[in-house]
This record gives structure tokens, sequence and C-alpha cells, in this order.
């Protein structure tokens, strides 16, 4: 999936911007990741899985609307949708069952952004959804929620620290995570910004134009599958992946900026559960590590 798409991430770099600077403006975002065909990390030795290998891609959109209450408040709404695709080589339908080429995730993100003090501020955002392969008809398996509470405390012009906690599907499935918020500049040409447990980013400015940086990222989601295509009673796919590295950005105005990344995977994983006659059955796919690239572009913001 993308780089750190946990939403915590992207509310916090906007809440910071929001509060050292101007509220960004409105904005859409389009990301295209790619990972070529990788085999599996410790197949059963004489099944067909010593030859299986999976080729994973997902496009992504995000549209945002950001509104400014006050001096002191900011409420964002953001739309976004991601298509999850899978390509196999040599997969045995009869023994390993129907693929999973598709999942869908669509979300609704409100946010609320306040500066409490001199100092102190928070974030709040909510987040309904759906993930599924919408291959039947909806039902509450589908749905996801996420949601997250981070305050921040202003220590300088050049450096902020926030805690809070989220209830976030990054690792594949819904789960509480502590999150710990890192916001720093040297006031010039050199900036980090860290969610941890998400991410770490580090960007030099080379130009005006020109932004290259080096990123720490991980992502994932829990999609719904439908049972009359793959049995069972709740068939799911749970997938994350952890990448690093380059990132450069290109801004051809104020308003429209390029993304081009490439690096590699440090670690992925396939999860794929069910319940068949009341038992939880689980099978586990660990892709081998191979690089990666995505390309994506932005307008306004």
């Amino acid at each position: 999936m993308k780089k750190m798409y946990f939403i915590g991430l992207i509310v916090v770099f906007f809440f910071t911007q929001f509060v050292n600077a101007q509220p960004p403006g409105p904005s859409f975002s389009a990301s295209y990741d790619f990972y070529p065909y990788s085999k599996l990390t410790d197949p059963e030795a004489g099944t067909f899985l010593e030859n299986v290998e999976i080729r994973v891609a997902t496009l992504r959109l995000k549209a945002t609307y950001p509104m400014a209450l006050s001096q002191t408040t900011l409420l964002m709404h953001e739309l976004l949708y991601d298509r999850f695709d899978m390509d196999y080589v040599k997969w045995d339908k009869i023994i390993g069952g129907a693929e999973i080429p598709h999942g869908h995730a669509v979300k609704y993100n409100l946010m609320l952004m306040r500066i409490l003090s001199e100092k102190w501020s928070f974030l709040a955002f909510i987040t309904p959804g759906l993930a599924s392969d919408f291959r039947s008809k909806l039902s509450t398996d589908d749905f996801t929620m996420e949601a997250a509470l981070v305050f921040v405390y202003k220590f300088s012009e050049k450096f902020s620290l926030g805690g809070g906690l989220a209830y976030s599907r990054q690792f594949g499935e819904p789960m509480p995570l502590p999150v710990i918020a890192l916001d720093w500049n040297n006031g010039s040409t050199i900036k980090a910004q860290a969610i941890i447990p998400s991410s770490l980013e580090v960007w030099y400015m080379i130009s005006s134009r020109f932004e290259l940086g080096l990123v720490l990222s991980g992502d994932g989601n829990e999609y719904h599958g439908d049972p009359d295509r793959y049995g069972g009673d709740n068939p799911k796919l749970k997938y994350s992946v952890f990448t690093m590295g380059p990132s450069l950005k290109y801004r051809f105005t104020k308003t429209f900026s390029l993304n081009l990344d490439a690096g590699y995977v440090l670690g992925r994983r396939f999860e794929f559960t069910n319940e068949i006659n009341g038992t939880d059955v689980e099978d586990i796919l660990d892709l081998e590590n191979a690089a990666y690239v995505r390309i994506g572009f932005q307008i306004g913001g």
C-alpha cells in the first residue's frame, strides 16, 4: 500500500502546518504504488506455493476541503479511495482456492484541529468507511472505523512534539495504537517529521521547487471478501507493508507538485482469515522483500 496512509500521519502534518503557518487550502491528490512479482519467503516444501509469485499495486485518490471556523479552529473534510490489486503467477485455484484480485477502501475523514494556547494544540478525527472486494451485498463486516486524538506542544517555531492514541488499521487489522508526533526544522533547508510507530521522514530543500527526502514508512488494511467466492462465513485479507527509500518532490507551481519515490520493502505480510463451521482459520503468506516505485501528484493545498 502507500507510504504512511495511516490517516494520523496526514492529519498531524496538516495540523502542524495550521499551527505554525497558514491553514491549507482545498486539494486533490493521486498516487500509484507498484511492487514487482515476488516469491513467498517460506513456502511449504513440495507444494505449488514454491513457484507462486505475487505482484501488488495500489491506486490512491484523496480530496480535501478545509474550513477555517476561526483563527484557532480548523475543520477538515476528506474523501479517500484506495484500489488494492494483486496479480498471481502459477497459483493453483483447485488447491489454493480462488485468487484475491482486488480490494477497495472508501473513507470519509472528519478532522477538528484547534489551538488551545500559545503552546498547546490538539487534533481529533473520526473516519468511517468501507473495505471490501465489493463482489457481494454490503454487510456489517465491510464497514470500518478509525479515530485518533493527539495533543501537540510547540516548544519553538522549529520544534513541536505531540502524543495521543489512535484506533487504526495500519497493521492490517483494527487495533489501538499509541501515537508520537514530531515536527522539526532548522529554520531554512532541512526538516524532519515523524509519526511513531508509522513513519519517519527527513527532507532537504534543494531549491524553491525541489525537495529531496528519505522516508521510512508502513501501511496496511483489512479487506472483507465475498463468502460465495472464498467460502466460509467471514473471509478477510489483512495486508501490511514497510518500506524505506528516497523521495523527490518537484513543485511546478505553488499549487501543483509531483512526487517520485523508490526504495526497498523491509517487510510485507498477507494474512488470510476465515470462519469455517464456527472455527477460525488463518493462512499467512509472507512475500520476499523487493524494490518498489511510487508516483503521485497533488493539486492545491
